[in-house]
């Protein structure tokens, strides 16, 4: 876990931990969930190449549809 910190933060990048859970044996995986940022594109594309020679692979993109609020501060 701390080489893929070490791999966004040295590409320029930054990161939120969203979840992790750690495997109670060597033979049980862990997972983690991140969020992870970027000052632009470019370092952003880097990074996630960068993890995914680390086996990480990206979440599934759901799709969204945004709409203008009705009234200002609405949620």
């Amino acid at each position: 876990m701390s080489e893929i910190l070490d791999r966004i933060v040295t590409a320029g990048g930054n990161f939120e931990i969203l979840s992790f859970r750690m495997g109670k044996t060597n033979e049980e995986e862990s997972a983690a969930r991140l969020k992870v940022f970027a000052p632009n594109e470019k370092k952003l594309e880097f990074s996630l190449s960068e993890l995914s020679n680390l086996g990480c692979r990206p979440a599934e993109e759901a799709s969204v549809s945004l709409k203008t609020a009705p009234t200002a501060r609405a949620v």
